[in-house]
């Protein structure tokens, strides 16, 4: 696992740009919703990637109270049908939206495949400090995460093995008062 753990880091450290722009849905009536979101709503609209068969990895989505948000996508190996695909880019790929979450709230994680991943790594980063600190997630799909973070900005960075490859993924967090 540590092996797993520092690949996925060096992964993370020397890759991971995106072709596959963030956007955020706010849940659909108000009171699904905590007042800490109010303000929050759609930012953006994903972005298509581009036609690459079937050799891309899933999209990943982080679901809160506010709302979810899917997760840029950054380097990865996929390969899907004899077809096979590598790509590399900066890390961590900086965030154009950020889901608004309470300070101890338990967040969903999930890829849209049927698969459960062989492994999974998560990192909390502080966008002040850069203090980084790893959170526990199952190997399942989907997963929950639990932040515990104090109010601010941060990065999510995720990184997941699925049986057709591995893949990082960013999302952008805004931990507010709940």
């Amino acid at each position: 696992m540590k092996l797993a753990a520092l690949a996925v880091s060096l992964c993370l450290a020397f890759g991971g740009c995106s072709d596959t722009a963030q956007r955020v849905t706010p849940r659909e009536t108000p009171e699904d919703r905590p007042s800490a979101c109010e303000g929050t709503g759609p930012v953006g609209t994903a972005t298509p990637r581009p036609d690459r068969g079937d050799a891309t990895p899933p999209i990943a989505l982080l679901d809160g109270s506010c709302g979810e948000i899917q997760g840029a996508l950054g380097t990865y190996c996929w390969s899907h049908g004899g077809k096979g695909i590598c790509s590399d880019a900066i890390s961590p790929v900086p965030p154009t939206h950020r889901l608004v979450v309470l300070g101890s709230e338990e967040l969903r994680l999930s890829w849209r495949t049927k698969s459960d991943p062989d492994d999974v790594v998560v990192a909390l980063i502080d966008e002040r400090s850069e203090e980084r600190r790893e959170i526990e997630a199952e190997k399942t799909n989907p997963t929950s995460l639990l932040l515990d973070a104090e109010p601010g900005r941060y990065v999510l960075e995720v990184g997941t093995w699925i049986g057709e490859g591995d893949a990082a993924y960013t999302f952008g967090i805004r931990v507010v008062d709940g």
